[in-house]
C-alpha cells in the first residue's frame, strides 16, 4: 500500500485534522486583535475552568491578565510569554506561531494552590477547537499544550504566608474570518 500525500493535505494528514490549510486565511484580516492571554482568560472565565471568576465579581479565584494585584490572596494571573514559531507558509510568507502563556497562582494554602493549578492544566489539556468570542471577534482555540507541569516558586516576596505556583503553556489558535 502506498500512502499518497498531496501538498494541500499534508498538515491535516499529520495532525489528524486538527490543522487544515483550507481553513487558514492568508490575509491581514486573520491577525488576532486581542492578546492570547486575554483570549484564553475570556474562555476560562466563560467556561468556569478551574472555577476561575471575573475579577469584577469579587468571587473566589479571580483571573487577572498580565498584572497580579496585592489582594485577594487566592488569585490566578495569566501572562503572555514568548511565542514559538512553527513554520512559514512559503507561497505567502505567512508565519504560523503557537502563543506562549504562563499561568500563575497565588494561594494561602500550599496544597490548594498546587491542586488548583493541576486541575486547570488537566482541563486545558482536553481543549480541541473551542470557540471563544472576544470584542466581537471569533477565535478558535485549537489546543493548549503544557510545556511544564506545576512549578512551585515558594513564598511570595511581599507576603511570605502566600505560595506561588506557575505553569507554562503553548496555545494554538486562529481568528475566524
Amino acid at each position: 500500500m502506498t500512502l499518497q500525500i498531496r501538498s494541500d493535505n499534508i498538515i491535516p494528514a499529520i495532525t489528524g485534522g486538527v490543522f487544515d490549510f483550507a481553513t487558514i486565511v492568508d490575509t491581514p484580516t486573520d491577525i488576532i486583535s486581542s492578546s492570547p492571554a486575554y483570549i484564553l482568560a475570556t474562555f476560562m472565565i466563560e467556561n468556569e475552568i478551574g472555577s476561575v471568576t471575573n475579577p469584577s465579581s469579587n468571587l473566589d479565584w479571580p483571573l487577572f491578565i498580565s498584572r497580579e494585584p496585592k489582594k485577594p490572596a487566592n488569585c490566578i494571573t495569566i501572562f503572555d510569554t514568548i511565542p514559538v514559531k512553527q513554520f512559514r507558509y512559503m507561497s505567502t510568507g505567512k508565519v504560523f506561531e503557537n502563543y506562549g502563556l504562563q499561568l500563575r497562582i497565588r494561594c494561602n494554602n500550599y496544597v490548594d494552590g498546587w491542586t488548583k493549578l493541576e486541575q486547570i492544566n488537566s482541563t486545558l489539556d482536553t481543549l480541541k477547537n473551542e470557540l471563544v468570542v472576544v470584542d466581537l471577534n471569533e477565535y478558535i482555540i485549537q489546543n493548549v499544550t503544557r510545556t511544564s507541569g506545576v512549578v512551585s516558586l515558594g513564598a511570595d516576596v511581599d507576603s511570605p504566608e502566600l505560595r506561588i505556583y506557575t505553569s507554562n503553556l503553548i496555545m494554538t489558535m486562529k481568528k475566524q474570518i
